[in-house]
């Protein structure tokens, strides 16, 4: 294993004092609250999902200028009990090992570091069916892909992935075989 990825993993062991409820399902989604993001398009699929009375935490990590009009919305779709924005954390990955799913509901990325990531530590996946995403995400083997800009879509699959669990054990059991690698020359290239 390369060491950027061995830092990971380690780093992922760190911190055990989540605020994961194991008595729920955890979502998770890193970023920037940012409209290119798409939280708000999760926080629509949050209240979808709690209609529908799936019993679930969504946690957002990362801060941005999007934070009062998100947390407006948050109040409005009347998921203040299941969807939280955590803020920046210096390590988000003990978050990562230790969610159910990881959810980048992004309108546009470039590379999309946090999938990737979320991937080494051997996450299902739901993101956005953009190019970026498309060359790490092999649609129903390692994750989903969903429509951009659909938070209808995004709670469909979050559906799926959680309510079928013989889908959601394939889902793992291929991310198990997948060999992923910090590759340091590209990630150098995409942030110098």
């Amino acid at each position: 294993m390369d060491e950027t990825s061995q830092k990971i993993i380690d780093a992922a062991e760190r911190e055990t004092n989540l605020p994961y409820n194991k008595q729920k399902i955890n979502i998770l989604t890193v970023g920037r609250l940012t409209e290119q993001k798409g939280i708000d398009i999760a926080v629509r699929a949050a209240h979808l999902l709690k209609k529908q009375n799936i019993s679930f935490e969504w946690f957002v990590i990362g801060e941005g200028r999007d934070h009062k009009k998100l947390l407006k919305l948050i109040r409005q779709k009347n998921v203040e009990d299941c969807f939280f924005l955590l803020g920046r954390k210096d390590n988000p990955y003990p978050y990562m090992k230790n969610c159910t799913l990881y959810v980048q509901p992004s309108r546009h990325e470039g590379f999309g570091l946090t999938l990737f990531e979320a991937r080494l530590l051997k996450r299902p996946v739901i993101a956005t069916n953009l190019p970026a995403f498309q060359e790490q995400i092999i649609d129903r083997k390692n994750g989903l892909l969903v429509d951009q800009n659909n938070y209808y879509s995004l709670a469909k699959k979050i559906r799926l992935v959680l309510e079928d669990q013989n889908f959601m054990d394939k889902i793992k059991s291929y991310i198990d075989s997948e060999n992923i690698k910090y590759d340091n020359n590209l990630v150098n290239t995409l942030f110098t």
